[in-house]
């Protein structure tokens, strides 16, 4: 169990400085509601010019009789019309105050004056990824997503640009992976097996799809190209062993530890 004590309240959190920041509103949404609000005035303010001359013209030609019947269907547009926009600048105004904050307690989810604080220790799986939209050799836009596994099985996502994720990701890192590290090493020295994925970490090597390498045939590991690639001695050749990163939780975690044995 997780020491409660180590987990800090919520007026602590507000009184910390965030180490970084991000809104939990994706470009998408953001981009979808400015659109509704923009085309509402628009339909607004056009349904109400109509509804003038319409309503000047009928009164002007026919009397008041038919004032109403000439100039209705603008004025129910226009009252639609409003109603979006209005809708759209009240979810606008409520989800910008919607953030994730990096404290060095933990992370935060602020739902405007609702905080959500997840600790380090609570923190598992880390992984950032990109999704390209487009059709063959042309892309017209991508999005990043973060995602992150709790202690208690819960998925964090969130998206938002590609830089900004990943320097968001950055400091995430900075907090987290030190952390997980040692409890690795602590697993490893209590000849525990650790599971990254398909691929399983123990004092005596590395096993992978049944095989096992012991850490003295270990050359290398790095990431590359969205894999992770194993570099393994087997006499005079050198094995290498490719890995699809998405596959492995915390990727870039895996190969520092991989890399951090002492053989």
């Amino acid at each position: 169990m997780i020491p409660t004590s180590g987990v800090p309240s919520e007026e602590d959190t507000k009184n910390t400085a965030p180490q970084a920041q991000i809104s939990l509103l994706s470009p998408g949404p953001r981009l979808l509601l400015w659109i509704l609000i923009i085309l509402g005035i628009l339909g607004s303010v056009t349904s109400a010019i109509i509804a003038f001359i319409r309503w000047n013209f009928a009164f002007s030609h026919y009397g008041p009789a038919v004032v109403w019947k000439w100039s209705a269907p603008a004025v129910i547009a226009g009252l639609i019309s409003s109603m979006v926009w209005v809708t759209a600048l009240i979810l606008w105004i409520a989800r910008r105050s919607h953030l994730a904050l990096i404290l060095p307690e933990g992370l935060v989810l602020q739902r405007g004056s609702r905080r959500i604080h997840y600790p380090w220790q609570q923190l598992r799986d880390l992984k950032l990824y990109v999704v390209q939209y487009g059709l063959a050799f042309i892309q017209w836009g991508e999005r990043a997503v973060v995602s992150l596994m709790t202690l208690q099985g819960k998925r964090i996502r969130f998206s938002g640009p590609r830089d900004d994720l990943e320097d968001f990701t950055n400091v995430i890192k900075h907090y987290l992976y030190p952390r997980r590290l040692a409890e690795y090493r602590a697993a490893l020295e209590a000849r525990q097996i650790i599971s990254f994925g398909p691929l399983q970490c123990s004092q005596d090597g590395l096993l992978y799809r049944k095989k096992r390498y012991p850490w003295d045939q270990l050359n290398s590991a790095k990431l590359d190209g969205g894999r992770l690639i194993l570099s393994i001695k087997d006499g005079d050749k050198i094995e290498k062993i490719r890995i699809a990163a998405r596959n492995i939780p915390n990727p870039d975690l895996c190969a520092q530890l991989i890399t951090s044995i002492e053989y």
